[in-house]
């Protein structure tokens, strides 16, 4: 039995297994849940929240680029 995202009722007829296309290309755990507290009534702090995340992590992550270039540039002087 199939049935269009679009429609409210199955389609009449029956699909042969054969007749349905399609690969599952990858899949990715949680996404399902992830959209749907996104589109819920939570969703614009759940959005806030993983931006702010997501800067912090860069932040984070630029900052201790700089502490290890900088390290890095302070053996080399002392060589």
């Amino acid at each position: 039995m199939t049935k269009g995202d679009a429609n409210a009722t199955p389609d009449p007829h029956v699909v042969a297994a054969a007749a349905v296309g399609g690969v599952l290309w990858y899949h990715v755990p949680s996404v399902g849940g992830l959209r749907d507290r996104l589109v819920g009534p939570a969703g614009p702090v759940v959005l806030v929240v993983l931006v702010v995340l997501v800067v912090l992590g860069g932040i984070v992550l630029l900052g201790a680029a700089v502490l290890l270039l900088r390290s890095s540039g302070r053996r080399d002087a002392d060589r």
